[in-house]
């Protein structure tokens, strides 16, 4: 009975998504904006901010809030709507600047339909440029790692990208300077990250059907000294009389027995990993603070997990007569289902990798960038969202959404910090800096003299004691704008 209960659930879940599309269709949402959000190449000479809905609109409210990490444009004059769909926000924009709005929130509902259903909250992010011409961006290019078939599937975890398995011979100091650049994802604006100056970075967000969305994201050294990279994996169900160990379904789902994280990683992953790599295990850790982090993450946003894991394993690895050290850090997801009595899990797995002769170089910087990685809230309220509609179809499923963004939003900012810093600090050599001026913190590395921050998403660190990002002659030289101000270590 078990077994077909659960070919049941297989048959009804295209039926389940029919109907959250339905369900759906009575909300106020936004659907365009202009600038787009996330865009990075608005023109300082914008003089309107214009946001359209998918239904009708009364056209004498709206509410336009401070939201989000940038600066809020300044407002010229009262909105206006143009038709009944279109809002219309006159503004004056400053030359390369990150600016943020948002559109009603949880206390502020002007925007409301003509029916009186207030629009799900938004937030509009998006950067203006210098009064230079801006340099072309390298867009992500396409991985294996989301591969569709069932070959595919099973070595999603085994690829890896050839400009990490170059030998080099060449030779650094550390750097008495290192530039930040905040990044937003382009595939699904999912999250935000900071870039060192003169690094790569490729991916996104992936999909497939039947699978939650995954983070294939990856940020390397330009002479591939190093690299972080968050792999995409599949949900896994327990074995069953017809599904052994190791199969996977029309679904993408593998079937697999539950086991601790260090055996998943060494068992699972490892094989997988490096098959053409010689790998040994240097040690494992269990981390309980990653597991605290992202049990209070999930009581945040009101999505229920059974169980939380985590762990990471260090390796030596020799690849390509080139001598490595890994990192693998994985969390493991579990929910019980009790309806079939039965339990079905999910991981988020992190591969960090550093060249071991540059380790003590590279590692500061990567895990500061690894440990700037925000996942943006809206994103987060589309998928709580969705999954609401998926799940108990609740009467007061508007009042429970609105209700999440809102905590989301008073509380992102301390998650986020608090999941970055119970992975990250765990390797070290790393501190938390504020800004006097906003009060925004950001973790960098600890054994920089100096850290500045312009308030627009760029942060220097330097040892240099005759570099000042207000120089003339040394903004000319990194291409620096804004008015750089000294961070404060906490």
């Amino acid at each position: 009975m078990k077994h077909k209960l659960i070919i049941l659930l297989f048959i009804l879940f295209p039926f389940f998504i029919l109907t959250s599309l339905v369900s759906a269709a009575s909300d106020v949402y936004v659907v365009s904006t202009y600038p787009k959000l996330n865009q990075n190449d608005v023109s300082y000479m914008l003089d309107k901010i214009q946001v359209t809905f998918n239904v009708p609109m009364k056209t004498n409210s709206y509410s336009f809030v401070v939201a989000g990490p940038g600066e809020t444009p300044e407002i010229t004059g009262n909105p206006w709507f143009k038709d009944e769909y279109t809002c219309i926000l006159p503004v004056k924009l400053k030359p390369d600047k990150l600016y943020s709005i948002g559109i009603n929130s949880q206390r502020h509902k002007g925007f409301r339909s003509k029916d009186g259903i207030p629009a799900i909250p938004f937030v509009l992010i998006f950067r203006t440029v210098s009064t230079t011409p801006p340099k072309n961006l390298p867009l992500p290019r396409k991985t294996s790692f989301g591969a569709s078939t069932r070959e595919n599937r099973l070595q999603s975890i085994s690829r890896s990208t050839n400009v990490f398995n170059k030998p080099t011979i060449q030779r650094a100091t550390i750097p008495k300077i290192v530039i930040y650049k905040l990044y937003f994802d382009r595939t699904e604006g999912a999250f935000w990250v900071l870039i060192p100056s003169g690094w790569g970075y490729k991916g996104g967000v992936v999909r497939k059907l039947f699978q939650v969305p995954r983070f294939n994201f990856e940020v390397y050294h330009p002479n591939g000294w190093g690299y972080y990279r968050y792999i995409p994996t599949p949900r896994y169900l327990p074995p069953l009389p017809f599904r052994p160990a190791g199969s996977i379904d029309e679904y993408g789902n593998v079937y697999l027995p539950l086991m601790s994280p260090v055996n998943y990683l060494t068992q699972v992953v490892v094989p997988q990993l490096y098959k053409n790599s010689s790998a040994k295990i240097l040690g494992s850790k269990e981390l309980p603070q990653v597991v605290q982090s992202f049990r209070n993450f999930y009581q945040l946003i009101g999505l229920t997990v059974s169980q939380f894991q985590a762990a990471s394993i260090t390796l030596d690895i020799i690849e390509n007569q080139s001598h490595y050290i890994d990192r693998l850090i994985t969390i493991m997801l579990i929910y019980q289902m009790p309806q079939l009595n039965s339990y079905a899990w999910e991981t988020i797995l992190t591969q960090i990798r550093l060249l071991k002769d540059k380790e003590k170089e590279i590692e500061p910087i990567l895990m500061t960038s690894l440990s700037s990685f925000q996942i943006n809230p809206n994103w987060l309220i589309r998928l709580a969202k969705a999954e609401q509609v998926r799940g108990a179809m609740a009467m007061k499923y508007q009042e429970e959404i609105l209700a999440i963004h809102e905590r989301m939003y008073n509380h992102r900012a301390m998650v986020n910090d608090e999941i970055s810093r119970s992975i990250t600090l765990e390797l070290g050599d790393q501190a938390e800096y504020f800004d006097p001026q906003t009060g925004e913190k950001r973790t960098l590395i600890s054994t920089f003299n100096n850290t500045w921050t312009n308030g627009n998403g760029i942060f220097i660190q330097s040892n240099d004691p005759n570099f000042n990002p207000n120089d003339p002659s040394i903004r000319q030289r990194f291409n620096l704008t804004g008015n750089f101000r000294m961070m404060r270590r906490r």
